[in-house]
């Protein structure tokens, strides 16, 4: 971008993409990545039949804390899984049925 006069309004930047190895083995980087990817793809594509934009918005954000950090990924997973537990718990105390659950998902706006 630049001003009026052409002068840059910021410095000129250089971004470089650096690899690096993630470790490999069950329970490692690797495996994590995989596991939280094909996660990711699962919900994606099932968000998708619905046309639920929002879900697969949280569902790239899954994986940009993925590339953050593996403590990143595990808040994320550890609060999705309070909110999943949440939902069984009102099903199976009778404080929610099925109906309402889908009652829910269709009340939920289907396009940004």
């Amino acid at each position: 971008m630049t001003d009026f006069n052409g002068r840059r309004l910021f410095p000129k930047r250089t971004s470089t993409t650096l690899d690096y190895p993630l470790s490999q083995g069950v329970g490692h980087e690797q495996d994590l990545y995989d596991q939280v990817t094909e996660y990711c793809q699962v919900h994606f594509d099932r968000a998708k039949t619905r046309n639920r934009s929002a879900a697969g918005l949280a569902m790239s954000i899954l994986q940009r804390r993925l590339a953050s950090s593996t403590w990143a990924i595990y808040q994320s997973l550890i609060r999705r899984e309070e909110k999943l537990n949440l939902m069984l718990a009102e099903l199976e105390s009778g404080q929610a049925t099925p109906e309402d659950l889908e009652r829910r998902q269709r009340r939920l706006p289907t396009r940004d």
